[in-house]
C-alpha cells in the first residue's frame, strides 16, 4: 500500500531500478560478506589463533622442550600473527636488534632465532621483527621511536592469546612439564624478566628496581629489598611497600578429593578436586605478621556446612563476602605490561613421577588475602572429573601457577585410594566389601 515508503520505490516506472537493487543487496553483496566472514572463520581456531600456528603448535613443541622451545614455537607463529606492521622487515630494529643481544636476554634472543628458522635456515621478516620486539620487551630495552612502541605493544599483547593456544595444544597431549613451563611463561611476560631469570632478577618485579640497584642492595629476598630501602631512607621504599601488601604469593590451606554422597573414592566416579586457596603478601598493611587463628568447634562445624554447600552447588568458586571480594578485585602490581593486569592463577592436577596431566589447567582468580580474622580467609575452588577405572593409591600433585608474578607459585601433594566395592548376596543379608 505505500505506506512509510517514499513515493519513488512503488511507482511502476520505477519497479526494474528497485528490482536490480534489491537483486544487488540479497544476490551479491550479503552472500559476499557471509561467505567473507565464513572463509575468514575457518581459518581461526577457538583460541583465536591462524589455524597454522596451531598446526605449528602441535608439531613444533617436543614433550620435554624448554623455555627456549617454547617461544621459539611462538616466534614461528608470527609469520601469521601479530600486527600487520611486522611485514615492514628490517626497518627500523637494527639498532634495537644490537641492544638486544647486548642486554641481559642476548644470548636467549640468539637461541630462539635459530630455533625459529624454516627448515632451510632461513628467519622471515616478520618472525625476526617479532622475535626483536618481544626480547626487547623481556629485556627492558627502549626501542625508541613512538611507531615502534606501538608496533612492540601490539606483539607483547598478542603474546598471551598464542601461550593460551599453546597450553591447550600441550595440556590435551598431558605432557606436565610443557604444560608448567608455558604457564610460567605468561608472568615473565607481564613483568619483563629473561627467560630463565636469576634469583636476583626476580627481585627486579619491584617498582623502580633493576637489577644494578638490587646488586647494590644485597638483598636476597623481597622483604629484604624493603629492609634494605627503608634503612637507606631511599624514596622508593613507601612504592615498594605498597607493592609488597598486594603481591600474589599464594598459599594452600587445604587441598583433597571429594565424592558427592560417598565417603570413598572408587574406579571412574566423578571426583571432585577441592582447594582452599589464599594470599599471604611477603608484607601485610600494618607491618605485621599475620597469625594463624585458632578455629574453635563451633567454627569448624559451620566450615563444614559451607564445605558440603559449596560442593554439591553448581559453582566453580565459593562466594566472598563483599568486603573480601573487593579487595581480591583490585589490578595486580605489573609496570612493565602495557596496560592494566587483574592477576590470575592456574589450577592443575598432575602425576610428577610420570610427567602427566590428571586434570587440564584450569585459570582462576579473585583469591582473597590472609585476615587472620573472621571464619574463612580463603577461598575454595573445586574441579570436576572422572577417576581411573583402575583400583589402587595414587600419588598426585596439585600445581598452583601465577600468570602475573615469576617465582610465585605452589603445589601440595595429595593422595587418592581407588577402592572397589562390590555386595556378597546371601539370602536377605547384604554384605559390603
Amino acid at each position: 500500500m505505500g505506506i512509510a515508503l517514499p513515493k519513488w520505490i512503488v511507482e511502476s516506472q520505477n519497479n526494474v531500478y528497485v528490482l536490480g537493487f534489491y537483486g544487488l543487496l540479497f544476490g551479491g553483496a550479503l552472500p559476499l560478506l557471509v561467505g567473507r566472514w565464513w572463509f575468514g572463520n575457518r581459518q581461526k581456531t577457538k583460541d583465536g589463533v591462524n589455524a597454522k600456528s596451531a598446526a605449528g603448535f602441535f608439531k613444533g613443541v617436543p614433550e620435554e622442550g624448554s623455555v627456549h622451545d617454547v617461544v621459539g614455537v611462538v616466534g614461528k607463529a608470527f609469520e601469521w600473527e601479530g600486527p600487520s606492521s611486522l611485514s615492514k622487515g628490517n626497518a627500523g630494529l637494527e639498532e634495537v636488534e644490537k641492544k638486544v643481544e647486548a642486554s641481559s636476554v642476548g644470548e636467549e634472543f640468539k637461541t630462539v632465532k635459530k630455533l625459529a628458522r624454516n627448515v632451510d635456515g632461513k628467519l622471515t621478516p616478520r618472525r625476526w621483527r617479532g622475535l626483536v620486539l618481544l626480547f626487547a620487551h623481556l629485556g627492558r630495552v627502549d626501542v625508541g621511536s613512538e611507531e615502534l612502541k606501538k608496533e612492540q605493544r601490539e606483539v607483547v599483547l598478542s603474546a598471551p592469546v598464542l601461550l593460551n593456544a599453546l597450553l591447550n595444544v600441550v595440556s590435551a597431549r598431558n605432557w606436565l612439564h610443557i604444560t608448567l613451563t608455558v604457564m610460567r611463561l605468561n608472568a615473565t611476560l607481564v613483568q619483563a624478566l629473561p627467560l630463565t631469570p636469576s634469583p636476583r632478577a626476580l627481585l627486579t618485579q619491584l617498582p623502580g628496581l633493576e637489577l644494578e640497584d638490587v646488586e647494590s642492595l644485597g638483598a636476597s629476598d623481597l622483604k629484604g629489598v624493603l629492609a634494605a630501602l627503608e634503612k637507606k631512607e631511599d624514596a622508593r621504599a613507601g612504592t615498594v611497600r605498597k607493592a609488597l601488601e598486594k603481591w600474589g604469593r599464594v598459599e594452600i590451606v587445604d587441598a583433597g578429593f571429594k565424592v558427592i554422597g560417598e565417603s570413598v573414592v572408587t574406579p571412574s566416579s566423578i571426583i571432585f578436586l577441592v582447594v582452599k586457596l589464599r594470599l599471604v603478601p611477603p608484607v601485610s598493611k600494618n607491618g605485621k605478621d599475620v597469625a594463624e587463628k585458632e578455629e574453635t568447634v563451633e567454627e569448624a562445624k559451620r566450615n563444614a556446612v559451607k564445605d558440603e554447600e559449596f560442593l554439591v552447588g553448581k559453582a566453580e568458586a565459593e562466594e566472598l563476602d563483599e568486603e573480601r571480594a573487593v579487595e581480591s578485585k583490585g589490578l595486580a602490581h605489573a609496570p612493565r605490561w602495557p596496560g592494566a593486569r587483574k592477576a590470575g592463577w592456574w589450577l592443575v592436577l598432575g602425576d610428577e613421577k610420570q610427567g602427566r596431566v590428571v586434570v587440564p589447567p584450569s585459570k582462576i582468580s579473585e583469591i582473597p588475602f590472609k585476615s587472620g580474622e573472621g571464619e574463612r580467609d580463603y577461598r575454595s575452588f573445586k574441579i570436576q572429573f572422572q577417576g581411573p577405572p583402575a583400583t589402587g593409591v595414587f600419588t598426585w600433585k596439585v600445581f598452583v601457577v601465577s600468570d602475573t608474578f615469576v617465582g610465585e607459585e605452589v603445589s601440595k601433594d595429595v593422595t587418592v585410594s581407588f577402592l572397589l566395592l562390590f555386595l556378597i548376596l546371601s539370602g536377605d543379608t547384604h554384605e559390603a566389601f
